[in-house]
């Protein structure tokens, strides 16, 4: 049902055939469920980003509590005319990726933490990671050569790429708009992406990057995607509150783009977690509306 026009950057340019015409059982439950949508118009200058809808997070192996339930929501705001960019983001991990904890060379299980660094070149820093990583590891990393280090979560194994879990989640695919952008995050081995413009080797080691130097250095070509359509706010929503949903707001925020988190759209992996990122994201300066006030901010 779905055909790729373009790919490049780790972004796809989708265009949907399922014809969308009043009788469509998908936009049935959309009017059903969301009579606030019809008949009205998406922000000026603005665009829409889905976190990570994938099968994995609504009913896999990394379960977002309550995922499923923002779906209705998201296919309504998907579904708002006049947003000059709809796009959904995916992660798109290789099955040696180092944010599972299956393939931590330290025993760990599931939701612990371990320090890792990086080297100027990028590399990951430790013999341990060597047999998996190969040259993408450096064995001698000396105190000089450390150019990050930071603590990072692992993770039960997720979203692999070609696999059931990273699909898009069916109803999500049934939702999707016209001409919607796909992007892709994550696909680096030995780096985790949390956030859709920038992985978090980029990110959490505040390296002051911008123009050429930031698009090389990030997993996406998202931003350059925003300014070519020029977008000037974009709306948030998606899974996960605590970890991509916040990463990505503050990503964007980093870049300029005005940011607004649609609160009723989104859900977080812990309780605690969710109420921690709704402070982190205010204190930033994103901004919070409900999904029905969308529409109004014109």
């Amino acid at each position: 049902a779905v055909g790729t026009d373009t790919d490049a950057g780790g972004v796809h340019l989708l265009q949907h055939k399922v014809q969308r015409g009043p009788d469509d059982s998908s936009m049935l439950q959309v009017k059903k469920k969301q009579d606030w949508v019809w008949g009205k118009r998406a922000p000026k200058h603005s665009a829409l980003i889905i976190i990570d809808m994938q099968n994995d997070f609504i009913n896999g192996s990394l379960t977002v509590t309550g995922g499923d339930t923002i779906i209705p929501t998201i296919n309504s705001l998907a579904h708002l005319e006049g947003w000059d960019l709809v796009i959904y983001t995916m992660d798109y991990h290789p099955n040696t990726h180092l944010s599972f904890a299956a393939n931590s060379p330290f025993n760990k299980t599931p939701f612990e933490f371990v320090n890792v660094s990086y080297d100027t070149q990028g590399r990951v820093c430790g013999q341990e990671y060597v047999e998996m990583y190969q040259q993408s590891a450096n064995p001698n990393c000396t105190e000089g050569d450390i150019e990050t280090t930071f603590s990072q979560q692992l993770w039960p194994v997720h979203c692999v790429q070609d696999t059931w879990g990273q699909k898009f989640d069916d109803r999500i695919l049934e939702g999707m708009p016209q001409g919607a952008a796909v992007v892709k995050k994550g696909h680096s081995t030995i780096a985790d992406s949390y956030g859709a413009f920038e992985n978090n080797l980029v990110f959490l080691s505040g390296a002051d990057l911008d123009g050429n130097a930031l698009e090389i250095a990030s997993e996406s070509s998202l931003y350059q995607l925003l300014q070519v359509a020029g977008v000037k706010t974009v709306y948030v929503t998606g899974l996960a509150l605590d970890y991509c949903v916040k990463y990505t707001s503050l990503q964007a925020l980093d870049l300029g783009f005005d940011t607004v988190l649609v609160e009723d759209a989104t859900k977080p992996v812990s309780p605690s977690g969710g109420e921690e990122a709704l402070e982190i994201l205010k204190e930033a300066g994103v901004h919070f509306v409900e999904a029905s006030e969308v529409p109004k901010f014109r």
